[in-house]
């Protein structure tokens, strides 16, 4: 048996982001166009014979706050759980110890606790010597969170359902991302509630449009789109005076991703950024952290 496996687990942004009406079962289908970013939480799994499953967030972490779960509300521990299960192993004799160094901020919308539990399917995969095919890891996936798929596929995907539909994509993203991360976060739950009173829907034609670029250059950003903008704003009001703050300082658009609270801004190359990010930081002082990132290039499935 492998003794021990280090694994980043990549936050991701939402590049545009369609929210259709909710349905009966209670989900708002979606379409979004997801980047995979350097932004990432470093995961370290060791056995465990004695079959306990244990999550340890690293006390150094930047984000180590201490309302992030360690039991089996943790992603990272569901996962590992419901993997052992799904391979029908002996839960006496087969565990795993997982410690998190947490990059990555909670309820930000930028997938950590999904990028977590899709790491442990792919560690564990291996440690526990399973030989599972991606398909089926990303089956297992779904059963967690609808997005943890995505963090089993290409750097850029496209989501669809409830997010546990994911199409691999060619497309590149050539741009460096500047992250701005308010120190609060959005519940979904909450801001698709307000979404429901809003009915926001940029439209089937502006998201098939992003699909046909021949690259994702920082020239895109004044085309991309998060539908439940509005609505975390409503729930949130100060990302309203936070991105407008932002706006004025740089002169670039920011969109949200996920149902935030972090938005994103793109730079052509990392200099722009650096000065981007220099710019948020003179005009939000310790409000705010500007932090600057790179897409993910290596394929993960």
């Amino acid at each position: 048996m492998i003794p021990r496996l280090e694994l980043p687990a990549p936050a991701k942004i939402n590049l545009a982001l369609r929210v259709s009406p909710i349905r009966p079962d209670g989900f708002h289908p979606i379409e979004s166009l997801v980047a995979l970013i350097d932004l990432c939480d470093d995961m370290t799994f060791e056995p465990d014979p004695r079959g306990g499953i244990a999550v340890e967030i690293d006390a150094r972490s930047p984000r180590a706050i201490a309302d992030i779960p360690t039991d089996h509300r943790n992603l990272a521990a569901k996962a590992a759980l419901t993997l052992r299960e799904a391979a029908g192993l002996d839960p006496s004799r087969v565990g795993v110890r997982i410690c998190i160094h947490k990059r990555i901020p909670a309820g930000a919308g930028l997938g950590g606790g999904s990028s977590n539990a899709a790491a442990t399917l792919i560690a564990l995969n291996e440690l526990w010597e399973l030989s599972l095919d991606a398909g089926r890891l990303a089956e297992i996936g779904a059963a967690i969170g609808s997005d943890v798929p995505l963090f089993m596929s290409t750097p850029v995907s496209v989501m669809r359902g409830r997010g546990e539909v994911v199409s691999p994509s060619t497309l590149r993203l050539n741009a460096r991302i500047v992250l701005l991360i308010p120190p609060f976060g959005c519940a979904t739950g909450a801001v698709y509630r307000a979404y429901d009173d809003i009915g926001v829907d940029s439209g089937a034609d502006r998201f098939a449009a992003l699909l046909t670029k021949g690259e994702l250059g920082a020239s895109i950003v004044s085309e991309l789109f998060n539908d439940l903008e509005l609505p975390a704003s409503q729930v949130e009001p100060r990302l309203r005076a936070l991105k407008s703050r932002a706006e004025h300082a740089t002169d670039r658009p920011f969109v949200l991703t996920g149902s935030g609270a972090a938005m994103f801004t793109l730079a052509p190359d990392v200099m722009t950024a650096g000065e981007i990010a220099q710019d948020l930081r003179a005009e939000l002082g310790g409000a705010c952290e500007a932090v600057v990132a790179s897409p993910c290039y290596a394929d993960r499935s």
